[in-house]
């Protein structure tokens, strides 16, 4: 986990070359526009913001630091063998990628709505929170060839009855220093910060936590 072993990327991994994948590359600009737009901020203040928030948790070499991250990924952190290191300074930070989650976010999965939700993914950029309801009076080959559940204009549908959430992914370049250690060490990770449920119109201000650490939790993909 605290190794300097080559970069694990979570969100943005390479993958075949499908449809999904070709339409995932083609969209993220889109995406990367809406989201960044809306929340009235540049992708470099984004970069900034998250680069504190690495700091502020290793800056002390502290397990219990990670209690503010989701729990699943601070459980992860604890079983951990090692200790943590600490952060002598954050050489590099580079936006990575986003994960739109179109029609809900991580407490819609945790929800009785969870039964009714059939989650569409294309490529690494979109998740799409399909209601089945939505189709039952049109027939699933019709919806499937015509890819009715994953069109814009669906997404835009979800979107104003039930928000969305967002998933950035940043690679960054630590200079770490382990306890007792006389030398420095380099160490390259991506972290994976989430939004809680926004809404189109962006008037709420989002909670942010951090979800993964360098892919030990694959991306934290709750919707699979």
């Amino acid at each position: 986990m605290w190794t300097s072993s080559p970069l694990s990327k979570a969100l943005g991994r390479r993958a075949a070359i499908t449809p999904a994948n070709i339409m995932s590359h083609l969209v993220q600009p889109q995406l990367r526009n809406f989201v960044f737009k809306g929340l009235k901020m540049t992708k470099a203040e984004f970069v900034e913001g998250s680069s504190q928030a690495v700091a502020a948790l290793l800056v002390g070499g502290e397990q219990s630091s990670f209690d503010v991250c989701d729990p699943t990924l601070s459980k992860v952190l604890k079983e951990e063998a090692g200790p943590i290191p600490i952060l002598n300074a954050v050489d590099k930070a580079d936006f990575s990628h986003l994960r739109l989650v179109v029609g809900g976010s991580r407490t819609t999965m945790a929800s009785p709505e969870r039964s009714k939700i059939q989650p569409s993914c294309v490529g690494d950029s979109l998740v799409i929170f399909t209601r089945q309801e939505d189709f039952r009076k049109i027939p699933e080959w019709v919806k499937n060839v015509f890819a009715l559940h994953i069109s814009e204009t669906y997404c835009r549908d979800l979107i104003r009855r039930h928000g969305f959430s967002v998933q950035f992914a940043v690679d960054f370049q630590l200079d770490v220093s382990d306890r007792d250690a006389i030398e420095s060490r380099k160490l390259s990770q991506q972290w994976v910060f989430e939004s809680g449920l926004m809404d189109a119109s962006f008037e709420k201000s989002p909670d942010w936590a951090i979800v993964d650490i360098n892919g030990r939790q694959g991306g934290n993909e709750y919707w699979k």
